[in-house]
Order: C-alpha cells, then sequence, then structure tokens
C-alpha cells in the first residue's frame, strides 16, 4: 500500500469518525432542546398572586406601556400585539410557580413486583420461542 492510499485510508476512518461525532452531538442538541422545553413547560405564571393591588398595579402599568407602541397597524397585528402585549406584562408582574408533578397515589411496591414478574415471563416466553426456533 502506497503512502497516498494510507493517507485516503486515514482521511476516511478520520471522516466517518467525525460524521459519527456529529450524529452524537446531534442527538445531544436534540436532547437538550427537549429537556428544556419540557422544563418550560413545568412552569407557569401564578395568578393568585394578582389578588394583591400591588401585583395589579404593576401589571396594569406593564399592559399601558406595551399597548401604547401599537401605531398604524392592521387588525391582525394590533390583535398579535395586544395578546403578546399581555403575555409580557403578565410574566414581569406575576411570578411563576413550579407546576407540582403527578403524583401516583395508585402505584405501590406490589404494582412494581407484578411488572417485573409480567417482564421476566415475557423475557422467558421470547427465549422460549427463540430456542424452538419459531
Amino acid at each position: 500500500m502506497t503512502d497516498g492510499q494510507k493517507l485516503l485510508l486515514i482521511m476516511n476512518r478520520l471522516k466517518k469518525e467525525d460524521e459519527e461525532d456529529q450524529s452524537i452531538l446531534t442527538w445531544i442538541s436534540r436532547y437538550k432542546i427537549q429537556t428544556i422545553i419540557h422544563n418550560i413547560n413545568q412552569t407557569t405564571n401564578n395568578i393568585d398572586s394578582l389578588q394583591q393591588e400591588s401585583t395589579q398595579y404593576l401589571y396594569q402599568s406593564r399592559l399601558n406601556q406595551y399597548l401604547q407602541e401599537i401605531d398604524n397597524q392592521t387588525a391582525n397585528e394590533v390583535y398579535k400585539n395586544e395578546v403578546d402585549s399581555r403575555k409580557k406584562a403578565a410574566r414581569e408582574a406575576v411570578d411563576t410557580r413550579e407546576i407540582p408533578k403527578s403524583n401516583k397515589h395508585w402505584w405501590n411496591p406490589k404494582i412494581g413486583e407484578l411488572i417485573e414478574g409480567k417482564k421476566k415471563l415475557l423475557s422467558k416466553m421470547a427465549q422460549h420461542k427463540r430456542s424452538r426456533g419459531l
């Protein structure tokens, strides 16, 4: 094998490794984005704080500030701006709170044991089918 062929072989291997690394990085990036989106969806505005007069005033003043920015716009743009303004004002005036994760009251150790037993039986059944060639 000539030096040129060896060099090409090494370059092809590096290219293949680089593509594999890139696909792993892409997967990691997607996973991180999904995790961030999931975490964002776990918070919501704490509407209960709107009972306080100071929060109501802050929300109203922020909303007025954003709505004054509406100039010569179409009806659709005005509507979109109004909705966005309400959301921005709420985010600034009202705290966010974390949505509690669901508590699985129906779960208990007995159910866990039953699930493990089912998994073992399915595994045995699959082994039996493979050994019989089905």
